[in-house]
């Protein structure tokens, strides 16, 4: 290679490496390129038809080719139920959630929960919330949300918007005999976990008096802080000591806002704002919080000094990341989702799906960050 060609290919290899130092990606991540170490994760991939009532819990193996695709355990369950997870501390199995075939679709803690494993799946305990996720802590609790249903308000005072307000309970769960111990009972319209926090759970809850995002004691179930925000939050994701999620603007009746709050000092902040549309959290390899609305092709950052993660034309929307930052699940919205784990530095891209299906991201085993609940 001449002289001049040498210091072309040096200044464009210079300028990719600050476009990737900018993603939170270092020299000697780059220069590895496509030597991606093997990662696995696991999946429930259920066929993307009305009414499907079977789904496998898989385990992949890639490195940013498909590799080994394994199929744990096949789950019958109740029609068009998500079946939702988290992966306990051992890296070797997982406990998923789901409602079971022939339960009463107007019951809402008709839910189960199963410790699924290389040799199959085996019911732990009865009575959680309809669509729920358990949760897994960094020290290897076991947490879920369970409930049981109030009374239904009199037909007038239904009319005229009135809710029914249910007991409802997040209670540890030992992962090895299915016991179950209440960690907080409440009485609300709902009681959603989101994560932990410095020795707390991370809960958002909604009543007849409002809605906040409180911390929870683990160790007695005592309120550590609450923050109260409006009642119509969803897509939480903990960055960090922050809490991001997505609200209705009170004000404005077609604005949706992105807020975050501050889990150390209860300070709220609005990140950015949508119209029409909720926009969907998400973080960079970098910590960076920023936004995805349905409606756009490319991701908003609330750090205008920072390149996102996904910054390319792909509508994707990001659900959760490995431990390193090193991939990203994904899903493209569309006549049928697609669902890929997205390398951060040589972009490869592979499908965790078969044909139609619907996937629900599990965890990664080395760790999961940054999930979308």
């Amino acid at each position: 290679m001449n002289g001049v060609r040498a210091r072309a290919a040096a200044a464009v290899l210079g300028g990719a490496l600050l476009l990737l130092a900018a993603r939170g990606v270092t020299r000697a991540q780059a220069e590895r390129g496509a030597n991606v170490e093997a990662i696995e994760l696991w999946v429930v991939a259920t066929p993307h038809v009305d009414g499907a009532t079977s789904s496998e819990v898989r385990l992949i193996r890639h490195t940013g080719e498909l590799q080994l695709e394994q199929t744990w355990a096949t789950i019958r369950h109740a029609p068009n139920v998500p079946i939702r997870g988290d992966v306990l501390s051992d890296r070797k199995s997982l406990v998923v959630a789901f409602e079971p075939e022939g339960v009463d679709p107007r019951d809402d803690f008709s839910a189960e929960v199963h410790i699924v494993d290389s040799q199959g799946s085996r019911r732990l305990a009865t009575g959680l919330c309809r669509a729920t996720r358990p949760f897994v802590t960094s020290d290897g609790g076991v947490f879920v949300e369970r409930g049981r249903a109030g009374n239904d308000p009199p037909a007038l005072l239904a009319s005229a918007g009135e809710l029914r307000v249910d007991s409802l309970s997040i209670d540890a769960l030992d992962p090895e005999s299915g016991s179950l111990k209440p960690v907080v009972q409440w009485s609300g319209y709902t009681m959603h976990l989101i994560g932990e926090w410095s020795g707390s759970l991370v809960v958002y809850r909604v009543s007849p008096d409002g809605a906040d995002v409180a911390l929870i004691r683990i160790s007695d179930g005592s309120i550590a802080m609450r923050k109260a925000i409006e009642p119509v939050a969803r897509d939480f994701v903990i960055v960090g000591d922050r809490v991001a999620f997505s609200n209705h603007d009170p004000q404005v009746s077609d604005r949706w806002l992105m807020q975050a709050i501050d889990l150390r000092t209860l300070a709220l902040t609005t990140l950015g704002q949508t119209t029409g549309q909720s926009p969907i959290p998400f973080v960079n390899a970098r910590g960076v919080i920023g936004m995805r609305a349905e409606a756009r092709t490319r991701p908003i950052v609330h750090d205008e000094a920072e390149v996102p993660l996904l910054a390319h034309e792909r509508p994707d929307l990001p659900l959760a990341m490995s431990a390193d930052g090193a991939f990203t699940v994904v899903a493209t919205p569309g006549e049928f989702d697609v669902t890929e784990d997205v390398h951060a530095v040589t972009k490869q891209r592979v499908r965790l799906t078969k044909g139609d299906e619907r996937v629900e991201f599990i965890g990664y085993r080395e760790g999961t960050k940054a999930v979308l609940r």
